[in-house]
Parts: structure tokens; C-alpha cells; sequence
């Protein structure tokens, strides 16, 4: 039997012994069958793709990741913009990037980051918030791939780009006003 068919075995003996009580452990989070099943799909979906073969049937990983999955559903719903259908939309201060251009070196980019964040001054961000801001905004990774790059958990990654341009946008406002 070869690595492949094996791993597939052991994950559809995961699925049958413990889908169940991952489905409830879900629904005792969200209260709701249906975002519990879409939930439940997105966990076994996850654990297929990146769980390492010795790590598929533990239950305790298993309950840690589906927490994971529940948490980034939730932290995505309270995340999404309401639609504004006002004639003029108010905008927020623009947070203006240097121009992108390739660095000819890393001291040229680290020079522009340093650049960047003195906009900022006198308030201080956590170098990982700053980070996450930095690959996101300036070279357009999505949060996924930032959160390979940087090591963050995606939906940690997410919150904190979502506070550090909260801040960056007051201390833009205080500096006009």
C-alpha cells in the first residue's frame, strides 16, 4: 500500500469516527445547523489539505482547528462592510504609499518602510502589525499569503491589519486637523 492511499484511509477513518462530533462542537458555537455543516466541510476541507498524516485523527487538534475555522467565519461576518447607498460616499483619509517601485536593493526598500511609518509619529506599531500592513497594502498579497509569509495565523494577521490602519487613519485625521 503505498503513502497516498494510506493517508486517504486514515482520513476517511477521521471523518467517519469524529465528523460528528466536530458537526456538534460546531453547532454549539454558531447555533445554527446549516453554517454548522458549511462549517464542518471547510474544517475536513482544511485538514485534508494540510494536516500532516500522524496529526489527522487526533480529536484534540481536530477541536483546535475547528474553533479556528468557526473563528475566522465569525471574525469574517462582523467584518463585512454594510452597504452605503447615499449619493456622495464619505471616504477615509487616504493612507498614502510611496510610490511602488522596485527597490534596486534591500536597503532602498528598507528605506521606504522607514519612510513610510514616520508619517505615523508620534505613535508606535507592533513591528508584526506594521509588517502586515507593509505586505499587504504596498505589494498586494492577500491576507492567506501573508499569513504564510509573516508565520501570523490568517485571521490574526487580518485583525491586525484591520486596527493598525484604524490607528494609522486617526493619526491621519489629528495630523490634518
Amino acid at each position: 500500500m503505498n503513502q497516498s492511499s494510506s493517508r486517504e484511509q486514515l482520513f476517511t477513518q477521521a471523518v467517519q469516527e469524529h465528523s460528528g462530533a466536530m458537526l456538534h462542537y460546531l453547532y454549539s458555537l454558531c447555533n445554527d445547523w446549516h453554517i454548522a455543516e458549511d462549517l464542518s466541510q471547510n474544517l475536513w476541507s482544511t485538514v485534508h489539505k494540510h494536516f500532516d498524516t500522524d496529526k489527522i485523527d487526533q480529536k484534540n487538534l481536530l477541536y483546535h482547528k475547528a474553533k479556528q475555522v468557526f473563528i475566522d467565519y465569525y471574525r469574517k461576518i462582523k467584518c463585512r462592510v454594510d452597504i452605503d447607498f447615499t449619493e456622495e460616499p464619505t471616504e477615509p483619509p487616504v493612507i498614502m504609499m510611496p510610490t511602488r517601485q522596485e527597490a534596486e536593493s534591500y536597503d532602498d526598500e528598507l528605506e521606504a518602510y522607514q519612510r513610510f511609518w514616520l508619517i505615523f509619529h508620534p505613535d508606535e506599531y507592533d513591528e508584526d502589525s506594521k509588517r502586515v500592513f507593509w505586505l499587504h497594502e504596498r505589494y498586494g498579497y492577500t491576507m492567506e499569503e501573508v499569513s504564510e509569509i509573516t508565520g501570523i495565523p490568517k485571521s490574526s494577521a487580518h485583525d491586525k491589519l484591520k486596527r493598525i490602519k484604524l490607528a494609522c487613519r486617526k493619526r491621519l485625521e489629528q495630523n490634518t486637523n
